[in-house]
């Protein structure tokens, strides 16, 4: 006769210990294994479950075992089993063992997991109001070939994903079931995924609650939509997200009213409700934080989110760090003539300290952007695309370090760059246009793990500009992320494989070390570039050792990711990269590349980076701080991924 996991449990109890139900309050779970588990992946079942094990951290806190938890677990395996396709799985043996004193259990189950129900076929129903490219788009997206497990996630995913596809088409009444029907053989299943579309529909009136300071008018034109306009589920998702992006509010939430009541009429009209509740005008915030490059640094502002109403922003911060310090005044406008195009300006005191120059800057810039944001109904992913074009007119100050200067033999060189020989600064007026294009469709700047990312700017200086410089500086730069996580899978987390392609270079007339100022020279290293090297240590060297810079950068950067548990990673990445002296050049041999290991750790305002990188090619003769390099690997801390 087979035994039940209940009289294995009870059995398996009574034997461990006769006075475990007595002792159980001061019982702790020392260890929980799982045996047998193949099919599905541990740590979610794991998950799944109340009773947790204790860490492996000696002196660490042990959780509490309880009896009536433990019985309901062993029932919220059997239905994690079974929602992922496997209504056999079992469990065949517990084992609880306690230790001499009574005080630990150890536990340990044992499951047969059994033999999957497999899908068969899967069809489409009423899917033919849709145009024909989302309905194949669809398709290919939910489809479950032939063969698959049975996952009820998975289609819980795809009714969603319909949902969203007709919602987004105009049909914000449109419901989607999925049905299970039995297949031919005795553990196939068809799926059915039947849909009604309902009636065709277009915005209607708009109701505004909860402003109290801010005006209607405000509200209403950050909408990405009006009334009039055909129903889109995405341009309601839009318009929430541009309202929280405004510091305005603390919360924002534009929502149809009417459509999931039960009974509720179909109107062509879909009336909507916007719902605020505002943020104080006048915030102030701070952070402090630490990285390998910066050190110790420390950032304060003070902004006005309301600025003479319209959602008009103006604040002033502040920074100090070893890398950069000072104080600059920002000012913005989000509704710039049109709700596409908004405007912004600043002026600043800023200091730069780069390991090879020093640069301080007095001026400001202002310009105006356009941005757009979509999201596919069918894949769920989001796109960015921005467009911006600035003026830049500040007053520079600079000179090389007092490591650089301490070397006679560089004496002819700052000469050449227009640097005084005696002091080794330099200063001047900049005033250029820059155009910047992005587009943009990973999801996380801090820790994108889908999608890509590419950009190009072209900046001029001079020629019909005043100012001392003349140059025409273009750069792009491209990056790639692909994950092995599905995006209908419950998993958290992938394997990542990230890669980054960028290059620079500035065209000017003769002399061209004059027309550029030294600051807008070409260096790599550090902690988001070529690991390898520190901070601006790869670059053309001068006779003698030091880094001068140069008017043409290629770099490249390939990492994988790979998940260990719930918060930390292992990475392990290749940089490479090479910096030409004059414009339009690089030099094949003066690519270097740099390998290593590293690790990320999960935090709710970003991945901590720990990186090692070793050079594969040393640069010979290169100085650091004035002395011949000591060691041919660095390490970096930081906050976010590299790249």
């Amino acid at each position: 006769m087979r035994a039940s996991w209940r009289s294995i449990l009870v059995l398996s109890l009574l034997v461990s210990s006769s006075v475990a139900c007595k002792e159980e309050a001061k019982v702790k779970v020392s260890s929980l294994s799982l045996e047998g588990v193949h099919a599905v992946e541990e740590a979610q079942l794991r998950a799944a479950l109340q009773t947790k094990a204790g860490s492996w951290v000696p002196f660490s806190k042990k959780p509490p075992f309880d009896t009536d938890e433990f019985q309901r677990d062993l029932q919220r395996l059997r239905q994690f089993y079974t929602e992922r396709g496997y209504p056999d799985a079992r469990v065949t043996n517990v084992d609880v063992a306690f230790d001499e004193k009574k005080e630990h259990v150890r536990l340990t189950v044992t499951v047969r997991e059994g033999e999957p129900m497999r899908v068969e076929s899967m069809r489409f129903e009423g899917f033919d109001v849709l145009p024909e490219r989302r309905q194949q788009a669809l398709k290919r997206r939910l489809g479950l070939e032939s063969g698959d497990v049975r996952d009820r996630r998975r289609l819980d995913a795809a009714r969603t994903t319909a949902l969203n596809v007709f919602q987004e088409q105009g049909y914000p009444y449109a419901k989607v079931i999925v049905d299970e029907l039995p297949g031919e053989g005795p553990r196939g299943v068809v799926i059915v995924v039947r849909a009604t579309p309902g009636q065709p529909a277009t915005f209607g009136p708009i109701e505004v609650s909860g402003n109290a300071s801010v005006g209607e008018d405000v509200i209403l034109r950050q909408l990405a939509f009006k009334p009039g306009d055909r129903y889109s589920a995405g341009r309601v998702r839009a318009s929430q997200s541009k309202l929280s992006s405004l510091d305005l509010f603390r919360f924002a939430y534009v929502e149809p009213r009417g459509l999931n009541a039960e009974g509720a009429l179909q109107v062509p009209a879909v009336p909507m409700r916007v719902t605020v509740a505002e943020d104080k005008h006048r915030q102030l915030s701070g952070a402090v934080g630490y990285g390998t490059e910066e050190k110790a640094r420390i950032r304060g502002e003070w902004k006005h989110v309301n600025f003479f109403g319209g959602a008009r922003t103006a604040g002033v911060e502040s920074k100090f760090s070893s890398l950069d310090r000072g104080v600059r005044l920002n000012f913005s406008e989000p509704w710039f003539f049109t709700r596409h195009l908004a405007f912004s300006a600043q002026a600043q005191v800023w200091d730069e300290r780069e390991p090879v120059y020093q640069v301080t800057t007095y001026g400001g810039r202002a310009g105006v952007s356009w941005r757009r944001e979509r999201r596919n109904p069918v894949t769920r992913r989001g796109a960015t695309t921005s467009v911006s074009a600035s003026f830049i007119d500040e007053f520079t100050d600079y000179q090389v370090t007092p490591e650089a200067l301490a070397d006679p033999a560089l004496r002819n060189r700052l000469i050449s760059l227009g640097m005084d020989p005696e002091t080794g600064s330099a200063q001047g007026t900049l005033v250029s246009l820059r155009m910047q294009a992005d587009h943009d469709t990973t999801s996380s700047r801090l820790d994108p793990q889908r999608g890509f990312a590419v950009s190009g700017a072209l900046e001029q200086a001079g020629k019909f500009l005043p100012g001392n410089f003349t140059y025409t500086e273009f750069s792009g730069e491209l990056r790639g992320y692909i994950s092995t996580r599905r995006p209908s899978s419950a998993a958290r987390r992938g394997i990542v494989f990230a890669g980054r392609l960028r290059g620079s270079t500035i065209d000017a007339p003769p002399p061209v070390d004059i027309s550029v100022p030294f600051f807008k020279r070409y260096f790599l290293g550090g902690s988001t570039s070529v690991r390898g090297w520190g901070r601006y240590e790869l670059s053309p060297l001068t006779e003698t050792g030091q880094p001068i810079g140069g008017l043409s950068v290629v770099e490249t950067s390939a990492e994988v990711r790979v998940p260990f548990g719930t918060k930390l990673s292992a990475v392990a990445f290749v940089d490479a990269g090479s910096v030409g002296l004059n414009p339009w050049h690089l030099d094949p041999g003066g690519f270097r590349a740099a390998v290593g290991p590293g690790v990320r750790y999960d935090t709710p305002i970003g991945p901590v980076r720990f990186d090692v990188g070793y050079q594969l090619n040393p640069i010979p003769g290169l100085l650091v701080k004035g002395e011949p390099e000591a060691r041919h690997w660095r390490a970096h801390v930081s906050i976010g991924q590299a790249f």
